[in-house]
Formats: structure tokens, C-alpha cells, sequence
């Protein structure tokens, strides 16, 4: 079980290398996504305990041991706390110790823990071990086919169906807390790409902020922001810094009329935002007018006129209460622990 304690640490190499001599199935939690590219045929998807697809919730609940390498356990981590493996069935690594069953022992560095159990593990052969590829179960990837139909309304999960499948290789991948984190989530990346995600502390504006800098950071990527209406008002002027210094960003704004994800967890008049014009800020900010879509057609009109080596900007519609099953799942989780 990966997660951003191995991004954190640089371990994605030592990671890789063990996975190689084990040859056994592995998930990431949310904030792990992409610590391994996801078309790897040992990775079985996303867990987020009873918010998983039922295959991997029940393989990795049933596992005989679950070793949890630089797992964060937060609430969106871990599918609101539903996370329950016992400490006699699994191991937690960290940066500087490691916990076995009911003992911690400090001053053990993750990479001497990883380079020294491949060193130890007997390798099994995967094809002998039922490993249901998420290349072949993630609820949006490129291996499905996709028509656009000319005149249907847009719904979240079209839009993220249509970007697994326009999204290149080597790309970074920012999403928001809310409709866009949790569809993200289930959204297979493309090789060599990075996924940015605020899961610890669900801080929502983080991630146009996040965008400009991994833009700036990664120049020879195009980096996509999927973001939520309510959470581009807090931040929104970081469009600014990013058409100033001509950022490779193409962000999609999600325009669902407010705080969907919070509409799920506990709804009323205080989940209401001003409406804006989104489509306008690149332009207020001194660059060329943003495309919008509200059928499945304009959104293949929009797409077919961007370019991944400039900004680009599309905001699309899609009723309030549309959200995946994940993050549905996920506010009835949250609002049980309000």
C-alpha cells in the first residue's frame, strides 16, 4: 500500500524495484496516485477503505498482510476513517520507523526497510495471483471507448471518461478537493505523470496555486487543473501569475453552482456562491477568453482548439448534485462524523 510518504521520501525507484522482486499486488490511498505509473500490472487501483470498488476493498481487507508504506491516515484518506486492518495483519513504514504488529522500531529508514526486504522477499509470479489490473477496472481509462454525443448535457462522469483519454503522456495532474479529487481519483493517468491532490488537510483553493508552481516547477509538462466553481473564487487571481509568465496549463472549471461536495455531507442556502462568468477571468487578467461547454459536442469544439503547449481555459456545466459514487460515498462517510 503506497502512499505520499514514498513521493515525500524519493522512493519511487526502491518502490519499483521491490514490487519487481516480490511480484505482488499493490493499491495506493489517494494521496499515493501516480507514485508508480497506473498501467503497471501489480497495481490494482485506489483504496480508501469502504469507499474502494469492491475488488480492491475486499482484497486488500483480506489480505494475509498489508504493508502500509508512508500512509497518511486522514479522513479523505482513508475513505472517512473506514480503514480498519488490525496491527496483527499489517505493517506501517515510515520516513523513521516501522511498527510490526504491536512493536515500533525508531531510527529505521524507509529506503534501508524497502531495499533490504526485496533483497529478502521470495518473488511470486503474478499471473498466479488473481491481480485484477485497474487498467482494466479505474471507472474512467483510456482503454474504453468514448463517443462524444453531439447534444448531451455534460456530466462529471463524461468529462473525466474524455480527459483519460486526452491527457498525454508525461503530464502533472492537479485536482481539487471536492467533485474533481474524488473523480481524479478514479481517472487512470497516463505514463510519466504526476498527480497533485489536497487530501490531508482538504484545503480547497490549494490547487490553482499548486497548478502555477508545478508549472513553473516542471516546464516541460502540461499541467491540467480540474477545479471546483466555489474553490477558484478563493485563489482565482494565480490566473494571473500563470498567463503572465505563460504557464502550459490548461484548467477545466467544473461550474456546478457552489459547494457540491459539501452539499453531500450536509446541504443548504450556506453551500451558495456567487455566480460568476469563468469563462471571462482570462481575459480580465490580460489573456484570450476561455471556451465553455455544456454538451458533450461543445466539449469537443473546445478540446479540439487547445493546444497542451499554451494556457487554456474551459469551463464546463454540470448539474449541482452531479458527483461520482466515490464522493457520494465519501460525504455519507464525512457527514456520519460531523
Amino acid at each position: 500500500m503506497a502512499d505520499v510518504g514514498l513521493k515525500r521520501a524519493g522512493l519511487k525507484k526502491q518502490f519499483e524495484q521491490f514490487l519487481s522482486a516480490s511480484g505482488l499486488p499493490f493499491a495506493t490511498l489517494m494521496m499515493g496516485k501516480t507514485i508508480v505509473d497506473e498501467d503497471h500490472p501489480q497495481f490494482i487501483g485506489l483504496y480508501m477503505g469502504d469507499g474502494s470498488r469492491e475488488y480492491v476493498k475486499d482484497r486488500v481487507n483480506n489480505a494475509d498482510l498489508v504493508i502500509f508504506f508512508g500512509v497518511v491516515k486522514t479522513d479523505f484518506n482513508t475513505g472517512g476513517f473506514t480503514i480498519n486492518i488490525p496491527n496483527k495483519t499489517s505493517i506501517d513504514v515510515h520516513d523513521n520507523s516501522v511498527r510490526i504488529k504491536s512493536h515500533s522500531y525508531d531510527g529505521i529508514h524507509m529506503s534501508d526497510f524497502i531495499q533490504k526486504l526485496a533483497s529478502k522477499i521470495t518473488k511470486r509470479d503474478p499471473a498466479t495471483l488473481n491481480i485484477k489490473k485497474a487498467s482494466e477496472g479505474c471507472s474512467y481509462r483510456a482503454s474504453q471507448e468514448y463517443v462524444p454525443k453531439q447534444d448531451q448535457p455534460l456530466s462529471v462522469a463524461r468529462i473525466f471518461q474524455r480527459f483519460s483519454r486526452y491527457i498525454p503522456e508525461h503530464s502533472v495532474v492537479v485536482a481539487e478537493t471536492g467533485v474533481s479529487l474524488f473523480a481524479a481519483a478514479e481517472t487512470m493517468m497516463p505514463k510519466d505523470t504526476e498527480f497533485i491532490g489536497q487530501t490531508f488537510y482538504g484545503s480547497i483553493g490549494y490547487t490553482i496555486g499548486a497548478a502555477l508552481g508545478a508549472a513553473l516547477a516542471a516546464p516541460d509538462k502540461t499541467t491540467f487543473l480540474f477545479v471546483g466553481d466555489g474553490s477558484l473564487q478563493v485563489t482565482v487571481q494565480d490566473i494571473s501569475t500563470m498567463i503572465r509568465n505563460g504557464a502550459k496549463v490548461t484548467i477545466v472549471v467544473l461550474n456546478n453552482d457552489g459547494y457540491t461536495i459539501e452539499r453531500l455531507i450536509l446541504d443548504g442556502s450556506f453551500n451558495d456562491i456567487q455566480p460568476w462568468k469563468y469563462h471571462l477571468l482570462p481575459e480580465v487578467f490580460g489573456g484570450k477568453r476561455g471556451a465553455t461547454a455544456k454538451t458533450e459536442g461543445e466539449l469537443e469544439t473546445a478540446l479540439n482548439s487547445f493546444k497542451h503547449d499554451q494556457f487554456n481555459f474551459l469551463e464546463v456545466f454540470t448539474d449541482k448534485m452531479d458527483a461520482t459514487e466515490l464522493l457520494k460515498n465519501a460525504g455519507k462517510l464525512m457527514a456520519k462524523t460531523e
